[in-house]
């Protein structure tokens, strides 16, 4: 037994020594070999991450550089159509400016290259340094970046030429202003040393986020080799970061299709395993300690069996509250250890162990959280509580803390605890519930099915649609039993080749309900994938539009209805918005326009009208616009006349939207208004004017003679010896005459002279626009030679002659009454002079 005891006690004396090595072999092959394939997975994840923020900032750019594309051809076009450097291309480009918040700033150039002045251009366009132009007409030139000076910022300039020169034009350039795109980049950072970067093809670098104004313009290949050959459109790499601080990056690339560019998203190595450095330290600094540990407690096993059972208990105690933030208190809450995961989640300095972390705690809790404290750590119980408290920096903070007590030979000697921040999973537990919620008080439907198409939840929503109980299982469905048979053939051929590409389906589609009726649906399809992107469960999200789209029909059909009776209507019909641009015009104004039919729309009135008739409407257009309902009349003498009204609408804040304007020919009508008007200013005898309409067009006449500056001559005419002739020859006689006189009274007048029978035998003679006074004794004259001739009036020879008396207008002074008095004045001298002669009032004053 002696012989046998001793290898019996060496192995019981060596067993705790080897147990203790072999279990720290193992945990340590296990925490290296686990760090080994972390570092690879989380490298992994890293670079799908990357490739999600290039695939966001490739079709980011993509998009920019298309719309950009658009906007350079249809400045092309608007100068093919209209090539003139006018108010309407500078409204255009300052268009673009201000859609894009002065991303995008559109300028022309020369043959050059270099920028010329243009209305609505930037004004720096015109220092920048000469742009290439694109070889055709067709398509855009990307350039490198360019600045008019180190002090100016770094624009990339997109070229196309024009297909004919205007003017000095030769070609537009957008400019896309780079610290505005680097700002736009930067919002899809997630990390501080992260890098979003786009150089063109031949690797000159045009911008970065975070924005470096250095790196703009350099060629980042220039001695390198590049990432991939010059087929290959997206992958990943590494390099060592030397122009962008010299630390080992991550890089991923994606080169665009249709344009000469690519894009670069990249981040330190370093920042993307900080967090798997840091687990990875904390388990090889617990593996430290525990192997320290393990050779202490060997160490304390060749002590006394007190110390053996002491070190053992102690031992247990830090195992079951493993691999947390570890802590030991004594019977009195003080805390007398803890590792480094403690500080870390308390946010403490070491030197601030014992009773720092109640400084964290609101002052209104702290004395009764110590008081509870205490007590627990002088009981045998162990304690489970949530500890809220603020650390140091000032995040808020929500700690799990566990302890079980530490008793040697049934004595309490302390307590040992784990301390775990569980706040991020409180805030994703809390968000889930909240989720849930929603999904269950949602009136859309919500369903989760499995990749095989099972049924795997469906919102109260969901089950009312199918008449389904809350309680009633749904593992037995499949999606597919709820679709139509004519929309299969739309979810095989189009709605899931889009979900799996994308991940995402959004549109219209159709299901059926529980009593086998179809309804319309907007559905949302999202495609959830595991880790080796294999389908895991789909998401769907649905809403009844059958009356919507009953709704949207009807409407298009009252709409195409009213389109149709305003387009054949004879009345002139027009919408403009506020801007007093075109919505809509029907066949009656295009064709008053002179337009092609649905030409109109989008345009200005100033363009469709014309710069004269815009001027003479803009007061009517711009009353309206202001909230007024307008009427006017207009048109050319001779010509069409219209009545147009302008109405105002409004939008649903009951703001002024726009106009609608309606135009009804009324030329018949003022020709009838013009044919009685005549009529009644005019002697049915003479076909002169009579008196009322001598009053009013010599008024008129004196009026634009006074404003014009223009002298105007008034002649009294008083046949001489008429009576006899009516006496003896009788009054048809006397007719006839009269009529021969106004005759040869209009042969001696110009087209644009006044005659007028003012009643019986006297006449009167509007010279309007007379030379002189001189002008005005020779018509005179004339007039008394005319009528001092003989008339043959039915086979008679009938000799009368005539007086005259003539009066000029005085510039300003003479009203039409002063006027005609001073002309009967001289008339009355003619006649007491003996008649057949004519005398001119003398010019008063």
């Amino acid at each position: 037994m002696p012989t046998a005891a001793k290898p019996y006690s060496r192995l019981i004396a060596w067993g705790p020594f080897v147990a203790v090595a072999l279990l720290l072999a193992i945990l340590w092959g296990l925490v290296l070999g686990f760090a080994v394939a972390q570092e690879r997975r989380m490298m992994a994840n890293a670079q799908k991450q990357l490739r999600l923020i290039n695939n966001a900032a490739a079709q980011q750019t993509r998009d920019l550089l298309r719309v950009t594309e658009g906007r350079l051809a249809v400045v092309q076009q608007w100068l093919q159509r209209s090539p003139e450097l006018d108010d309407g291309l500078a409204g255009l480009l300052q268009t673009f400016a201000r859609q894009s918040e002065d991303l995008v700033q559109v300028s022309l150039v020369d043959a050059a290259g270099k920028g010329i002045a243009v209305p609505g251009a930037p004004a720096w366009a015109e220092t920048m340094p000469p742009v290439e132009l694109a070889a055709g007409t067709e398509g855009m030139h990307v350039g490198s970046p360019l600045r008019g000076s180190t002090t100016d910022p770094w624009r990339w300039p997109m070229t196309r030429r024009l297909a004919a020169p205007v003017g000095n034009a030769a070609g537009v350039v957008a400019w896309i202003d780079l610290p505005r795109l680097s700002a736009i980049h930067e919002r899809l950072r997630e990390k501080p040393a992260g890098g979003i970067s786009l150089a063109t093809s031949s690797g000159i670098a045009v911008v970065r986020a975070p924005y470096s104004d250095s790196l703009i313009g350099q060629n980042v290949l220039a001695n390198r080799a590049r990432p991939a050959p010059a087929g290959v459109v997206q992958g990943t790499f590494q390099h060592d970061g030397s122009l962008t601080g010299g630390q080992p990056r991550v890089a991923t690339f994606e080169r665009l299709v249709d344009f000469p560019v690519t894009v670069l998203v990249s981040q330190e190595r370093d920042e993307l395993l900080a967090a798997f450095y840091a687990r990875r330290n904390l388990g090889i600094g617990v593996l430290v300690l525990l192997t320290l540990g393990g050779a202490v407690f060997s160490w304390m096993l060749s002590r006394s069996q007190r110390a053996t059972r002491h070190s053992q208990a102690q031992f247990d105690a830090v195992s079951n509250a493993f691999p947390l933030g570890l802590f030991m208190t004594n019977t009195q809450g003080e805390t007398t250890y803890a590792n480094d995961a403690y500080f870390q989640k308390f946010g403490l300095p070491r030197e601030r162990m014992a009773w720092g972390w109640s400084d964290l705690v609101a002052p209104t809790q702290r004395h009764e959280l110590m008081t509870v404290w205490r007590q627990a750590t002088a009981s045998h119980d162990p304690v489970r509580n949530t500890l809220y408290v603020t650390k140091p920096d000032g995040a808020p903070a929500m700690l799990s803390v566990r302890t079980a007590p530490l008793t040697v030979d049934g004595r309490l000697i302390g307590h040992v605890g784990s301390i775990e921040d569980v706040t991020e999973r409180a805030q994703q537990q809390r968000a889930q519930r909240m989720l849930t919620a929603i999904f269950e008080r949602s009136t859309d439907i919500v369903a989760q099915v499995s990749a095989q198409g099972q049924m795997l939840y469906l919102n109260p929503a969901g089950r009312a649609m199918l008449e389904l109980k809350p309680d009633d299982p749904i593992e037995h469905l499949r999606f597919d039993d709820f679709l139509p048979a004519h929309r299969e053939p739309q979810v095989r051929d189009v709605i899931m080749p889009a979900a799996l590409a994308t991940g995402l389906w959004l549109g219209e589609t159709s299901v059926l309900r529980g009593d086998g009726r179809e309804i319309d649906v907007s559905e949302m399809l999202i495609v959830h994938r595991d880790e080796r992107q294999e389908v895991e469960t789909y998401s769907i999200v649905m809403r009844d539009i059958s009356h919507e789209i009953r709704s949207r029909t009807e409407l298009q059909r009252s709409e195409s209805i009213l389109k149709v009776v305003a387009a054949t209507l004879p009345v002139l019909v027009a919408v403009a918005d506020r801007h007093q641009r075109y919505l809509f015009t029907n066949d009656a104004f295009d064709h008053w326009v002179g337009r092609p039919r649905g030409r109109i729309a989008g345009q200005h009135a100033r363009e469709v009208l014309g710069e004269t008739e815009y001027e003479r409407r803009r007061p009517f257009i711009e009353a309206a616009l202001s909230g007024q309902r307008v009427s006017f009349e207009s048109g050319t003498e001779g010509h069409q006349y219209f009545e147009t009204t302008y109405i105002p609408f409004r939008d649903a804040d009951g703001q002024v939207a726009g106009l609608v304007a309606l135009s009804q020919d009324i030329t018949s009508h003022k020709r009838q208004h013009q044919i009685l008007l005549d009529a009644s200013q005019t002697d049915p005898l003479t076909g002169a004017l009579n008196r009322a309409g001598f009053d009013l067009r010599v008024g008129e006449a004196l009026l634009r003679a006074h404003e014009d500056h223009h002298p105007l001559a008034l002649l009294m005419v008083d046949l001489d010896r008429f009576k006899p002739v009516n006496d003896e020859h009788g009054h048809a006689t006397g007719d006839a005459l009269l009529v021969a006189v106004a005759q040869r009274l209009q042969k001696v007048l110009r087209p644009t002279d006044l005659l007028a029978r003012l009643g019986g035998d006297e006449f009167a003679v509007v010279l309007p626009d007379v030379k002189d006074a001189a002008a005005a004794a020779t018509v005179a004259r004339k007039i008394v030679g005319a009528l001092g001739e003989p008339f043959a009036i039915d086979g008679k020879q009938l000799s009368i002659g005539a007086s005259v008396g003539l009066a000029v207008a005085r510039n300003g002074e003479d009203s039409v009454q002063s006027l005609a008095q001073r002309a009967d004045v001289a008339l009355y001298q003619a006649k007491r002079a003996g008649r057949g002669r004519f005398e001119m009032a003398a010019a008063e004053g």
